[in-house]
């Protein structure tokens, strides 16, 4: 009979590996639908938009640091506002079962 051995060990560096590669296909479908959903004036937030990963928290953050972009999201008293953030994470929800579905055939 053929066996597969399993540690603790190699277990956690799978599932370490496995969910890394999670992070990366979430973080990468936010930055990447949030610049498609960014308002284009003159191009400046859509290209400002960044994306920082810390895999040993397992937390990745996508956004921009000019300062108007929370005005642009969010908006203000005088300007409606113009989300690019907040739908790309909420697409997020359709899609997480496909991306675990994907890492977990590796």
């Amino acid at each position: 009979m053929n066996t597969v051995k399993w540690t603790p060990e190699r277990l956690i560096a799978e599932v370490n590996m496995k969910s890394d590669r999670l992070l990366d296909l979430m973080s990468e479908d936010v930055l990447q639908v949030s610049k498609d959903e960014a308002p284009v004036d003159t191009g400046n937030l859509q290209a400002s938009i960044r994306m920082e990963k810390d895999y040993s928290e397992k937390i990745a953050s996508v956004g921009s640091d000019l300062d108007y972009a929370l005005f642009v999201e969010y908006g203000t008293r005088y300007q409606e506002a113009q989300p690019y953030l907040r739908p790309a994470l909420d697409g997020l929800n359709g899609k997480v079962d496909g991306m675990i579905s994907q890492v977990s055939t590796l």
